[in-house]
């Protein structure tokens, strides 16, 4: 294999990191490894040590984990992706990178269905699945997805259907312990429920009839 001739191939790189590409799409288009990659852009003044560069990423990934920081960021995105000439240009930009590595489709389906993944987006899933259920106890909390699933109910209907037996199990101990646990009422100060909220299945009978 021929020697790599970084003189001969500055321009391009330039161009490339002007572009926004990364030292790992560079080392992909030219055949490099990243080690050999990281090491040619250090000594031709191109990109900061690779160390210094992970110790960046390192100290800013606990800033950019702060759920302020990804709810601002999430509102600035939904608000440029509803451009529609943005989110054809993401799109073209998209199809070119592919075109460039045929096989990146397939190492982004294949990290898209490793169990850490899928693990991920489970949790995701009943993260955002608990919000949005938020006002309805988990006793009740089947029944309302059988209606919605099974009767074809709206969320609405639903949500009226259980709003008599919901408070009237809101009423009893358990319901208020569930209340008290979710923060949604308090006892007096310095009192704390040593006890997880347990739902029997006769108090939840005693609230259905």
């Amino acid at each position: 294999m021929a020697r790599f001739r970084w003189p001969e191939n500055l321009e391009e790189i330039r161009a490339m990191l002007a572009d926004g590409r990364t030292g790992a799409d560079i080392a992909r288009h030219f055949g490099l490894s990243r080690d050999t990659t990281y090491n040619g852009l250090k000594r031709y003044g191109l990109i900061i040590d690779r160390a210094a560069t992970l110790e960046a990423q390192r100290r800013g990934a606990a800033w950019t984990k702060a759920p302020h920081v990804r709810e601002q960021r999430r509102r600035v995105q939904q608000a440029l992706m509803a451009d529609p000439a943005r989110r054809e240009r993401c799109r073209q930009a998209m199809l070119a990178r592919m075109q460039e590595d045929p096989d990146m489709h397939r190492r982004l389906i294949g990290k898209s269905m490793t169990a850490a993944a899928l693990a991920a987006r489970k949790k995701g899933c009943k993260r955002r699945w608990d919000a949005r259920l938020s006002w309805c106890p988990p006793p009740f909390r089947a029944e309302y997805d059988r209606l919605i699933r099974k009767k074809g109910l709206r969320a609405a209907e639903a949500k009226a259907a259980l709003a008599v037996d919901i408070a009237r199990w809101l009423g009893s101990f358990e319901g208020q312990l569930w209340r008290v646990a979710t923060g949604q009422a308090r006892l007096v100060g310095k009192v704390r429920i040593e006890r997880p909220v347990t739902y029997t299945p006769s108090a939840i009978a005693g609230a259905m009839t």
